[in-house]
């Protein structure tokens, strides 16, 4: 039922309820995305160019994939587990949630790019401003490391070049 409403016209409204249900008091580190997610899924679904399915995918898929990390860390799942395992599951899914934020930061920005007025959006304006910034200082970080790594390509070639003896 799920897989056709994915592409039905009932996206929007199963979207809806699934956050409408959404445990945010045990989740709030995901909680806080739930608008964000719902406004960039209705963007591309409601685009007068076209549905953006593979957009709707990617949002949805990206945001569960930090969700079911987490379910692991939920207390009522943790008898016979020891400490160290549920830390090792808790550091797991703060990596899942750094990646979540990341591609869907993305998301956000590639949705500015390609339908507009998504960076005044009171929702996902604040999402596409710290993407941005964080792309701004990797692209600097990116070219203060060119000329260094340029500088080495004579010596990594030499060694790699060298007779092993």
């Amino acid at each position: 039922m799920y897989q056709e409403g994915a592409k039905s016209t009932e996206l929007l409204a199963l979207l809806g309820s699934a956050s409408a249900e959404f445990p945010a008091q045990q989740f709030p580190a995901l909680a806080e995305y739930m608008p964000a997610v719902s406004q960039a899924v209705e963007r591309a679904w409601s685009s007068t160019l076209a549905r953006d399915y593979p957009v709707v995918r990617e949002v949805v898929e990206s945001f569960w994939m930090a969700f079911s990390s987490f379910l692991r860390v939920d207390e009522r799942g943790h008898s016979g587990v020891g400490k160290s395992q549920v830390e090792e599951w808790s550091d797991f899914a703060q990596m899942k949630l750094d990646l979540f934020t990341r591609a869907f930061g993305d998301i956000v920005v590639e949705l500015d790019d390609t339908y507009g007025n998504v960076a005044s959006d009171a929702i996902l304006g604040p999402v596409f401003a710290n993407r941005r910034a964080e792309q701004t200082r990797e692209k600097a970080l990116i070219d203060q490391a060119i000329p260094y790594l340029e500088g080495l390509e004579d010596t990594l070639n030499r060694l790699h070049l060298q007779p092993r003896g």
